[in-house]
């Protein structure tokens, strides 16, 4: 992207993907971004858990009732977790995060939810 305004206009909420697999590459780059969301008082409340089997991906795709099931297609899901032990601000944390990976895949040219 050339710009951060063209790059959130151009972000989606992707439900359907190709068959096409990342890169280790790809998957560095896009949690380095995501390790590099701000959190308050430093306290890094998330972790990350990578998920790219495709048996576990389709176990991922039942974790709700509705608006889940396209993660079994998906060639990669992270898992955002965060300790409401560790901060007073874990959602936010964690969310910033999540955004953090969200845009950084977008600028890839790869789809994200």
């Amino acid at each position: 992207m050339e710009s951060f305004s063209e790059l959130i206009k151009a972000r989606r909420s992707m439900r359907k993907f190709t068959e096409e697999e990342l890169t280790q590459e790809q998957v560095v780059t896009l949690m380095k971004a995501a390790l590099m969301a701000p959190t308050s008082k430093r306290s890094n409340a998330w972790q990350f858990i990578v998920v790219d089997e495709k048996n576990k991906l389709k176990e991922l795709s039942y974790c709700k009732e509705q608006a889940s099931q396209f993660i079994a297609d998906a060639a990669l899901a992270v898992v955002v977790v965060a300790d409401p032990l560790a901060s007073d601000v874990w959602i936010e944390d964690a969310s910033i995060a999540s955004i953090y990976l969200q845009l950084q895949a977008e600028d890839m040219g790869l789809g994200s939810c």
